[in-house]
Order: C-alpha cells, then sequence, then structure tokens
C-alpha cells in the first residue's frame, strides 16, 4: 500500500543484495530508474526470454544482449529486477566472457572461431551489436555489453592496439 517512490527509497537503503520482483518491464524500467537516481548501487533489469506465439518465434537480439549482460554483472549488482515471467523461466548463469589484452599473444583463426562459437556474426563491416568483422591484420568487435565497438590491431599473432571507435568513424 505504498507509492513506488518509497518502495524505491526502501529498497535503495537495503544494505544486502535485493531481488525486486516487479509486474512488467515498464514497471521495471520505472523503478530502475528511481533507484538509480537514490543510490550509487548497480541496478540491473533481467527480462524475460522471447516467447513462441503460435508457429511464429518474437525474437529482439536486444533482449537477448539485455538478458546476457544482466546475468554477466548478476555478482556486481546490489539490486536485481525481475519480473515473474522471468523467474517462471529457465536460466542458464553461466555467461562465457572473451578478454583481450595489449600485447597478448592469440591465434587470429583461434580469436575467429571463438567468436563465432559466441554467436557474434562475421559481417563485411561492424554495423551493430554482436556482429565483428576482419581486414587484415584488424579485428572490429561490436561486444553485446558495450555502447560501441572496439578494434583490435594485430602484429602477427600479437595484439599491438586496442581502441573504442564510434561507427562511422
Amino acid at each position: 500500500g505504498v507509492t513506488n517512490a518509497f518502495k524505491a527509497f526502501l529498497i535503495s537503503s537495503v544494505e544486502e543484495k535485493v531481488f525486486f520482483i516487479v509486474k512488467d518491464a515498464i514497471s521495471a524500467e520505472k523503478y530502475s530508474n528511481h533507484i538509480r537516481k537514490l543510490t550509487d548501487k548497480k541496478v540491473i533489469y533481467i527480462p524475460p526470454c522471447d516467447v513462441n506465439l503460435i508457429s511464429v518465434k518474437a525474437f529482439s537480439k536486444e533482449t537477448t544482449y539485455q538478458r546476457i549482460t544482466a546475468f554477466g554483472e548478476i555478482k556486481e549488482a546490489s539490486v536485481i529486477i525481475l519480473t515473474p515471467e522471468t523467474l517462471m523461466q529457465g536460466v542458464n548463469v553461466s555467461v562465457e566472457k572473451l578478454k583481450i589484452g595489449k600485447n597478448e599473444q592469440i591465434d587470429l583463426s583461434n580469436l575467429v572461431s571463438k567468436l563465432v562459437a559466441l554467436g557474434y556474426g562475421r559481417t563485411e563491416t561492424v554495423q551493430g551489436k554482436g556482429c565483428f568483422s576482419v581486414r587484415g591484420d584488424i579485428v572490429d568487435v561490436f561486444p553485446i555489453n558495450c555502447e560501441n565497438p572496439f578494434r583490435i590491431d594485430f602484429f602477427g599473432d600479437f595484439v599491438e592496439g586496442i581502441k573504442e571507435y564510434q561507427i562511422g568513424d
């Protein structure tokens, strides 16, 4: 019987990890924004999986990317917002990550295989999340949990440089 703002205040003041169940995605977005304004705690929303509609699958890559990103951040999060639908769905919480650092030795063909195995699509040029391209010793990758893609410069099998760039640069 309390207001939504007061619920957000109560959740933001709890010192332990909180699983907050809301009725739908719109409520989740509102509560996420309210809680972020009240505290510097990490707040994540785990959306439900896409659903099958009769024989046609309604599929959104963005929802899939949001889920993977949220599961990757769940350990660091203080507030985890879910809907009842999300709770009812099976969840595989192991998220495989690929980390690449400057001066690392990486076989380019193994990197390409790894990206494909992780579900990234190989394209001529990177245009959106979940894609990568290879042009000689340059690999562009757009991680699903980032706002911009990254360019990885190789010298043989060594990572010579990594830089973030904006599409169109």
